[in-house]
């Protein structure tokens, strides 16, 4: 069980805003990376709005706790599903925006790579 969101501190409040809307459909996301060489929890997960629109959720789990790090992730966004791709068109193009930062990232077209740095994972 979860508390309450009057139990939340602020910082976990913030966190917590960046997770919404809610879909109101019985739908999640899949994990992109799950079963690429090397990939020992997944990092990348895909939830298919619709055809046109895919969110992406980046995730840095840090898993060598005595070493915080940047984390690096890349997504071939034209690969096939198969193959740890979103399956994208590779002849159009595709807006990107952060919703984390609230910003227009920009463009890619369907047969360029997403490649990203994750913050460092801070250590409690």
């Amino acid at each position: 069980m979860a508390r309450g969101f009057y139990q939340l501190s602020p910082e976990q409040l913030f966190v917590m805003s960046r997770t919404f809307p809610y879909h109101a459909v019985p739908k999640s996301s899949r994990p992109v990376d799950a079963f690429n060489p090397g990939v020992r929890v997944p990092r990348i997960f895909d939830f298919e709005v619709n055809p046109g629109w895919h969110q992406l959720t980046l995730y840095n789990p840090n898993l060598d706790s005595l070493k915080p790090h940047l984390d690096h992730i890349e997504v071939c966004l034209g690969k096939s599903l198969n193959e740890g791709g979103l399956a994208l068109d590779f002849g159009k193009e595709y807006y990107l925006y952060d919703f984390w930062n609230d910003k227009l990232i920009g463009r890619l077209r369907g047969d360029a790579t997403l490649s990203q740095d994750l913050r460092e994972v801070k250590q409690e």
